[in-house]
C-alpha cells in the first residue's frame, strides 16, 4: 500500500479530483464532508483548521504548550524555557509590553503545584529565530551557535 505522502505527490503531477483522492487512499475521505469545491478557499481554511485542532489537556501526562494556552491549568511539575533576553522579555516593536511579558511568566509560574522549573540556556542554535530579539544575542561564527543573556526576569524573582 502506497504511503500518504506518495499518494499526494502522485496526485500534484497527475492532478486528480479529489473525489479520486479518496478512492485512491481511504484517509482522505475524512476530509470529503469538508470540502466545497465551489469555495475551495474557505474550505481549505476549513481544513486546516480542523487539522490543526489542539490537543486537550491530560492531567498525568506530559503537556508541552505555550504559556497563553497553559492558563487556568496546573500541573504538578512545570518548566518554563527560553528564559533570555531576547526571547522572555523580547522588546521587539509589536511584541507584548515588558509588563504584560511579565504577567505572561507569573502565569506560567502559577501552573505548578509542587515544582517549578526555568530554564535559561545561554548557548543557543538560533532554529526558528523569527520571532525573537537578534539584537540580544551574539553570534559566534565557530560554533554557529548565539550566546544570550539570562532573562532579567530571573533577576527580579531573585531580589
Amino acid at each position: 500500500m502506497k504511503g500518504i505522502s506518495q499518494i499526494l505527490a502522485s496526485a500534484l503531477v497527475n492532478q486528480p479530483t479529489f473525489q479520486n483522492l479518496c478512492q485512491m487512499e481511504s484517509a482522505f475521505t475524512q476530509y470529503e464532508q469538508l470540502l466545497d469545491l465551489n469555495d475551495l478557499e474557505a474550505s481549505v481554511k476549513t481544513l486546516n483548521r480542523q487539522l490543526r485542532k489542539q490537543k486537550e489537556f491530560v492531567e498525568s501526562q506530559i503537556n508541552v504548550m505555550s504559556i497563553h494556552k497553559s492558563k487556568g491549568l496546573e500541573s504538578d511539575y512545570v518548566i518554563v524555557n527560553g528564559l533570555l533576553s531576547g526571547i522572555l522579555p523580547n522588546e521587539q516593536q509589536g511584541i507584548d509590553s515588558i509588563e504584560a511579558q511579565r504577567r505572561l511568566l507569573f502565569v506560567g509560574m502559577t501552573r505548578a503545584k509542587k515544582e517549578l522549573h526555568l530554564i535559561s540556556t545561554v548557548e543557543w542554535t538560533g532554529k526558528n529565530v523569527h520571532k525573537v530579539d537578534l539584537k540580544q544575542f551574539q553570534f559566534d561564527y565557530r560554533k554557529r551557535t548565539y550566546k544570550a543573556r539570562t532573562s532579567k526576569f530571573i533577576d527580579e524573582i531573585s531580589s
